[in-house]
């Protein structure tokens, strides 16, 4: 793959190399990561220009119309930092919830 995507001597048609990265994408569409602000997100979208920084749609927030709120990943303000794993998925799920419902967080002490 890593000699495919650098087609140093042209070996390969550009536009098929690009549908490839479309459909396999570093993040899949579904997948849900953390991002470099904070935020947690699900990949909705891949960008076709640049693979390894998707549309995602942040989780629990949303547009001032209510729609989910969904941003451009890219180099140099908001980056995936790693994907998520099915633990961690079920506590965000479970926190959003509680949040959304207005169920009181327990307190955190630090005895």
């Amino acid at each position: 793959m890593v000699e495919m995507l650098k087609n140093e001597n042209r070996q390969y048609d550009e536009t098929v190399i690009k549908a490839l990265l479309y459909s396999i994408s570093l993040f899949p569409i579904g997948t849900y990561v953390y991002l470099s602000n904070g935020e947690t997100a699900q990949v909705i979208d891949v960008n076709p220009d640049n693979p390894k920084n998707p549309i995602v749609q942040l989780l629990g927030e949303k547009d001032a119309d209510g729609a989910p709120k969904t941003l451009q990943t890219d180099d140099n303000d908001i980056k995936i930092m790693r994907p998520i794993d099915k633990q961690e998925l079920e506590d965000v799920m479970k926190s959003l919830t509680q949040r959304e419902s207005g169920e009181a967080q327990p307190a955190q002490t630090g005895k």
